[in-house]
């Protein structure tokens, strides 16, 4: 009776633990601004020199409905602050174990 219950579909969902990205992309059209570092809700911050235009993605483990960043000009001094909210894209909504997703992208301008 044992073997039934475990061979015939009773069993637990068992997920991998594989540790999702949840990236965002920021777009800043302001030619002055040579470096976006976030301040809250992500963290890292890697431009992307290949992309049109200054492209910054940032990783956002908790998937939060805004994040800060601040954009910084070639003395380092800050000329951007802004709040930016996010809408997220679920890659594969329908895995019950989860799934990574991406925000943006989000373009700021001067």
């Amino acid at each position: 009776m044992v073997a039934l219950a475990i061979f015939g579909g009773c069993a637990p969902l068992v997920c991998p633990a594989i540790g999702y990205l949840n990236t965002v992309t920021v777009i800043v059209s302001d030619p002055e601004i040579v470096e976006l570092v976030c301040l809250e809700g992500c963290e890292g911050g890697l431009n992307d020199p290949y992309r049109e235009g200054p492209n910054w993605q940032f990783d956002a483990p908790e998937r939060p409905a805004s994040i800060t960043v601040a954009g910084y000009d070639e003395a380092g001094a800050e000329v951007l602050r802004e709040d930016v909210s996010l809408d997220w894209t679920v890659a594969d909504p329908g895995n019950a174990c989860g799934s990574s997703a991406s925000a943006g992208p989000v373009t700021l301008a001067p």
